[in-house]
């Protein structure tokens, strides 16, 4: 794609993010009770692991430290697909049984981007805020410094990982094109799964490690880049390994996509 192409979308997602803001502000009582909702279920979950190392110095040889930066990964991953990305979710309700799919075949823009744009989740600032002072909380526990070069790096796993959540997404959105879902129920699943995504997925079983690595690939959105940064030397393939699974991942899901697009049929209504 070239560059004053690349100008032209982003000149249209500020506009539209514009409007949305504008939109949501006339409830501002909404925004504030979505975001203290979200911040308290991720406090929540912070004082569990903290209680949890009251009690013992390590999980399986994995320590508050490195524990808690894994979950900062996994929440600060997991914020941007929500803040940027959500509104996949409603593919099957609103665009496809709804009829509005039809309002965006009309339009002369990418249909995906379309459907990405139209939605901000802005309450996932909290969980985004949390993420990141939960890693640099970490950091400072674990005596972490990081390096310019080594600081892309990180922020380049951190945009991969979102994009791994954002296909596998994605593609079992797409299916609704093909499975009428009326609830969003597709995706829900992984939204319950990702919660493992979260911790060292060495403390599970084996057979849940080689799930979550390779057939529902989420411990590349936390586990395996997170590692790269806590000197883990037995994972840094993996880590590496993020970009292209991103890729992967993402590539599917369009494949997806594009395949659910040609069979589409308008609801009528």
């Amino acid at each position: 794609m070239s560059m004053p192409r690349l100008f032209f979308y982003g000149k249209i997602y500020l506009r539209y993010f514009g409007q949305y803001f504008k939109g949501r502000l006339a409830y501002r009582a909404d925004i504030l009770i979505q975001m203290v909702f979200a911040l308290s279920t991720q406090i929540t979950s912070l004082v569990f692991i903290l209680i949890i190392f009251n009690h013992i110095p390590d999980i399986n040889g994995w320590s508050y430290g490195e524990i808690l930066f894994i979950y900062g990964f996994a929440q600060t991953s997991i914020a941007l697909f929500s803040m940027f990305f959500s509104n996949l979710i409603q593919l099957g309700r609103f665009y496809i049984l709804d009829g509005n799919f039809d309002r965006v075949l009309l339009r002369p823009l990418p249909l995906l981007f379309q459907i990405i744009i139209e939605r901000l989740d802005i309450g996932s600032f909290s969980t985004l805020a949390m993420g990141v002072g939960a890693l640099l909380y970490a950091a400072t526990k674990l005596n972490m410094s990081l390096s310019a070069f080594e600081c892309l790096i990180f922020f380049g796993l951190v945009l991969s990982a979102t994009l791994i959540f954002t296909g596998l997404v994605l593609i079992l959105v797409s299916l609704t094109f093909w499975i009428k879902d009326p609830t969003g129920a597709l995706a829900w699943p992984l939204m319950t799964v990702r919660e493992f995504a979260k911790y060292p997925i060495t403390i599970y079983s084996p057979a849940l490690q080689v799930f979550l690595s390779w057939i529902l690939p989420l411990a590349f959105t936390s586990f395996y880049p997170a590692t790269l940064f806590l000197g883990r030397q037995d994972y840094v393939l993996y880590a590496y390994l993020t970009p292209i699974i991103a890729l992967l991942t993402w590539g599917i899901g369009t494949l997806v996509w594009n395949l659910g697009v040609r069979r589409y049929e308008s609801s009528g209504s």
